[in-house]
Parts: structure tokens; sequence; C-alpha cells
């Protein structure tokens, strides 16, 4: 009697056990090929794969506010571009205009970006809360220089009422879905301020 209540509980509690051990084992090799960038000046942080590494930033770019690029260190078959930059004393700019910071820097946005990129087209736009900061990120396609399609992230922070932060990560569409899962999905799910 002892040994058939035994076996049915081994038999109900195997597959829990199983699954538990495979989203360990997942979870274990997922930290294990992870860096971490963090900007301390700026208090933001977050993960990214380990065959990507940090570009050096030109002085043009250093002038524009960009924190850090992401570029892929060895040759690979995908082609992506990762960015983080800032702006700040953005307050007056909302307070003049009677408009919410993040309404009126995704209405830029979208503004500059129908005028800077031949063949934009917008994908998708949502509202995101990131450590309770107010964010928008918005999906885009446009034609790149070689008339091949750009598939790009978007992603608009507000840090405060005087700064905002824009994470872009873009490659070519029909590389998007796997470059996405492979590469961006980690950086835009794990960025967080400090």
């Amino acid at each position: 009697m002892k040994k058939e209540i035994l076996t049915k509980l081994l038999v109900a509690v195997t597959p829990f056990v199983m699954v538990g051990l495979v989203f360990f084992g997942i979870n274990a090799f997922h930290t294990a090929q992870t860096k971490t960038f963090y900007d301390s000046a700026h208090g933001i942080v977050f993960q990214y794969s380990p065959d990507l590494g940090e570009a050096t930033l030109t002085d043009q770019q250093k002038k524009d506010r960009y924190i850090v690029r992401l570029l892929p260190q060895q040759s690979s078959k995908y082609s992506l571009e990762i960015e983080l930059r800032y702006e700040d004393q953005l307050r007056r700019v909302s307070a003049l205009t009677h408009t919410d910071l993040l309404d009126m820097l995704v209405s830029n946005a979208t503004k500059a970006f129908a005028r800077e990129y031949k063949g934009y087209k917008k994908v998708s736009e949502k509202q995101v809360t990131i450590n309770e900061k107010k964010g928008s990120e918005l999906q885009f396609t446009y034609t790149g220089p070689k008339n091949e399609l750009i598939y790009q992230r978007f992603l608009i922070l507000i840090r405060d009422p005087d700064t905002a932060y824009y994470l872009s990560a873009q490659t070519i569409e029909q590389d998007f879905d796997a470059v996405n899962r492979r590469y961006f999905e980690r950086i835009f799910s794990s960025t967080e301020f400090r």
C-alpha cells in the first residue's frame, strides 16, 4: 500500500521536477552568456550578448550625447546596431508647449523619423513602465542606404521631468525575428535605472 502511494507520488511530482531542472539549466546558461552594461553617471543598466562589443564613439556622437553603441564583435551573419543616448533640459520645452513630456517626445520622434528615414512606416507603438518610469516603444521600418528594408525598435524612457533616454536597435527586416530573439529582447527586457 505504501509502495503504491509512493509510486503515484513520484509519477505525479516527476514532471514538475523535470520542468524545474530544465528551467534552471536554461536560466543558468542564459546568465552565463550575458554581459552587463552599466553607466554610473546615468544610472542605467542592461544585459547584452557577449558577442556584441562597445564601439568607440566619435566626437560627434559624444556631442549628440550617445552613451554607448553596440556592434557585433566578430564577423556575424547578422547586421545590427544598438545605441543608447540621452537628452536633458527637457522641462522647459515641455512647460512651454504645455504638453506631457512623453507625449511630446513620441510625437517629435515620429515626425523626425518620417522626415529622416526614406519609406518610414510605423509598425507599432506601446507604453511601457521601467522602474516606475514612463516610456514608449516604437517599432518601424524604413528603406536603408542599399535599398534594404531596416526594422528598428526605439525605446523612449523618461528618467525624470528633465531627462529622457533613447535606446534604439535595428537590423535588416528579414533577420529581425532572429536578431530580436538573440540580441534585442535581452537588452530591452533588462534595461533599468539604478
